[in-house]
């Protein structure tokens, strides 16, 4: 492996990454509304290598735990991080069990983006709020850490009942790097290495809290037993996620009007006018912006209503000179876009979901819906489009900037779990496990989703299944079979999407599997 061969080889600059990480950890300590005697860990016994590495002239116990990077036990910890991983009380999962009762009740009651509670039976995690929360400004939110850092410090349970630190939610990986444990747990780093009998390496994971193995079990296997089908089936209503952006609207069919400028027979539409027009039914995804990875923000929707094109033949076409379409929203919501770029991607104005007519948090009575285009640039309660001679690119939010933002974090492929639902979901040796789940990528510019990847050890060898030629790009591709495991132990299971560019998922998607006899 080569992170084991690196971690093998003496660095000249050791003294240096010491004094750095003390550096990094001492201002982790300092953040907050609290004393840095209150972030100070359980003090441990200290082994001769610890002592040996405690040369920075401070406290030896407090270098001593800082090395061991030991997150001690919470006492109301579900014990799975204790049991599995044994990492103490690293990771959000070791004390909060629904992140999304967290976030609606205790932490932010007022109006939030997400209006609903996850669906497909699985639970937020800290990555399903990265997405909006890292832009700070540039979408009304504020960043995670600062809220994190904050509320946790602030937190007498937290900080003197449980003795949280530093590195309840954080780590460090082979190259020093400070990193989210929720997210480093799923690596061969966290879970130790196989040859740990060297004693520079066996070093290197004791200090941090761990040894060879220390993922319980751990099974590494050269290839998973995954037999999948694909298919694009719709949603269950009730899984659908609920996003709004700004404060809801209500509005009434009897009064409602849509407002349509810049053609040649300028209209105002009834909801009965839009219901007159040529209907057309379509079948689409729809994902949020702030998808996360392996997360739950997705949904294929079955979609009635006029096609931009129909409407603006309903109107005797455009004014010479009009190339670009804004859409404004009751809520102040909206967008500015390439009218032919809308029309190809078969942009349509919605009147109705699942077969009925679209509920307020749907966008009651109309939502502009475009397929193969994150939900960000879906607006819901449309009052008014103008199409004009202006440039597109004068809108901040237009489509080819916010997509390069999103490709910065999950990008615009990804792929999930939805069964397994959640870590340390128990299975027995032999038996077809079922699992299920998508892979999804924005179909613009000729995007196209190629494979489906699988894999069981930790990335190293993969099962690749073909994304057949005729399905539709504007849909997800849903994968479901069964994966059947033919020894005990820890697995950590991972799926990945790639496009037909050979581009891949940046972070494969992961779940972790006890498997016992």
């Amino acid at each position: 492996m080569k992170a084991e061969k690196e971690l093998r080889q003496p660095s000249p600059r050791k003294g240096w990454r010491r004094r750095a990480l003390a550096a990094v950890f001492a201002g982790c300590l300092a953040v907050g509304l609290f004393a840095v005697a209150g972030c100070q860990p359980t003090a441990t016994e200290p082994t001769d290598a610890e002592t040996e590495l405690a040369d920075t002239g401070t406290d030896p116990l407090a270098v001593t735990d800082f090395y061991a990077m030991n997150a001690g036990d919470f006492t109301n910890t579900d014990g799975f991080n204790v049991r599995n991983m044994n990492d103490g009380n690293r990771g959000c999962t070791s004390c909060h069990s629904d992140l999304w009762s967290t976030i609606s009740g205790d932490v932010a009651p007022i109006q939030h983006v997400l209006a609903s509670a996850p669906g497909y039976g699985k639970s937020y995690g800290w990555t399903d709020c990265t997405t909006c929360h890292t832009f700070n400004a540039a979408l009304g939110a504020p960043r995670l850490d600062d809220r994190i850092h904050n509320t946790h410090y602030a937190s007498a349970t937290f900080v003197e009942s449980e003795h949280g630190n530093c590195f309840s939610c954080h780590d460090t990986d082979a190259e020093g790097k400070w990193v989210m444990y929720d997210e480093f747990k799923y690596t061969a780093q966290a879970s130790g290495y196989v040859d740990a009998a060297d004693a520079k390496l066996d070093n290197w994971l004791r200090l941090r809290g761990r040894s060879a193995h220390s993922a319980n079990e751990v099974v590494i296997e050269s290839e998973p037993k995954i037999d999948v089908e694909l298919s694009q089936p719709v949603t269950d209503e009730a899984d659908m996620y609920v996003a709004n952006n700004y404060v809801v609207p209500e509005l009434s069919a009897d009064t409602y009007t849509l407002s349509v400028t810049g053609v040649n027979n300028e209209r105002t539409f009834t909801l009965d006018d839009l219901k007159a027009l040529p209907q057309t039914e379509m079948t689409v995804t729809q994902d949020c912006f702030t998808n996360a990875n392996n997360s739950v923000l997705i949904g294929n929707i079955p979609v009635k209503g006029v096609l931009l094109k129909d409407l603006i033949d309903a109107c005797g076409g455009l004014k010479d000179g009009m190339t670009t379409l804004s859409n404004h929203g009751a809520d102040e919501w909206g967008h500015r876009n390439d009218v032919n770029f809308l029309i190809e991607q078969n942009a349509i104005i919605a009147l109705e979901y699942w077969g009925h007519e679209l509920t307020v948090n749907q966008g009651y009575p109309v939502t502009f819906v475009l397929p193969g285009v994150s939900g960000l640039m879906w607006d819901k309660w449309v009052v008014s489009m103008e199409f004009t001679d202006e440039d597109p690119d004068n809108n901040p939010w237009i489509l080819y900037d916010v997509v390069g933002m999103k490709r910065q974090f999950q990008g615009t492929i990804c792929a999930g779990w939805l069964t397994p639902v959640k870590d340390g979901t128990e299975v027995k040796v032999g038996d077809a496990v079922p699992v299920n789940g998508y892979a999804y990528l924005d179909n613009y510019m000729g995007h196209s989703l190629s494979e489906i990847a699988f894999s069981a050890d930790y990335g190293n060898t993969w099962t690749t299944v073909a994304v057949p030629e005729n399905f539709d790009q504007k849909q997800w591709t849903y994968f479901e079979g069964t994966w059947t495991p033919e020894e005990a132990g820890t697995y950590i299971l991972q799926v990945k999407a790639i496009d037909a560019a050979g581009s891949e998922q940046y972070v494969p998607a992961s779940v972790i599997v006890k498997v016992t006899e």
